[in-house]
């Protein structure tokens, strides 16, 4: 029997477990961050047009919460976020090998499916056992506005302690949101809390990222 599809058990994980995000204790940043920048691209060393959010933790340390680009090669919309609180690192299940190569004969969508389905039961926390894919250590993320939720699944970068993932909508609304909204609540399905980022400047910042990609999957689809 074939496993669900990878993005049919992301939406119904998602459906499932939205009523356990609003049980998360919410840690309010809105007031210890800066409006969000907006960095041109910069051709010399590669960087790409960015828009970026810093925020102050409790010790007084600044750190990039929030880092937002567009890759114009694919028209994908790429989201970075660093936690500001301290957390458990994931931890690649023993059976993980077992997981992944379990059979040769069904697709990568399959085995990642398989992954997260042997993520189940859940607890409180969220998943018990972390999942893996073939971009890394991954989890659930939920973005909350005031009127909308926005799921994906992140992974982890054990290097740098950031959570990234990919949206190939530039229209999507969860950047509609995140421009006109005044905050975001973000958690991780893992871990009970939730943190709620400032969205000032937001437009400025976003904006000309979200046109950048909206240009390029038009061009692509156009050449194609």
């Amino acid at each position: 029997m074939r496993f669900l599809h990878y993005f049919e058990y992301l939406m119904i994980t998602a459906a499932l477990t939205i009523p356990t995000t609003a049980k998360a204790e919410i840690i309010n940043w809105r007031d210890n961050c800066n409006s969000w920048d907006h960095v041109p691209a910069e051709e010399t060393y590669g960087n790409s047009e960015t828009a970026l959010l810093f925020c102050i933790n409790d010790n007084e340390q600044t750190w990039l919460a929030l880092q937002v680009y567009c890759d114009p090669e694919t028209a994908n919309m790429i989201v970075h976020y660093r936690p500001g609180f301290d957390f458990q690192a994931p931890m690649i299940p023993e059976n993980n090998d077992k997981i992944l190569n379990s059979n040769d004969t069904e697709s990568a969508a399959d085995l990642e499916a398989a992954a997260l389905v042997e993520a189940i039961p859940y607890n409180d926390g969220g998943i018990q056992t972390k999942l893996t894919s073939q971009s890394g250590l991954a989890e659930m993320v939920f973005m909350n506005f005031n009127s909308f939720v926005y799921t994906n699944v992140a992974n982890y970068n054990d290097a740098t302690r950031v959570w990234s993932f990919i949206e190939k909508e530039p229209l999507s609304p969860v950047f509609g949101h995140l421009v006109s909204d005044n905050f975001v609540d973000i958690q991780l399905m893992a871990y009970g809390q939730s943190e709620r980022f400032p969205l000032r400047g937001s437009s400025k910042a976003l904006r000309p990222l979200i046109e950048l990609c909206r240009l390029s999957k038009y061009r692509s689809k156009k050449n194609n």
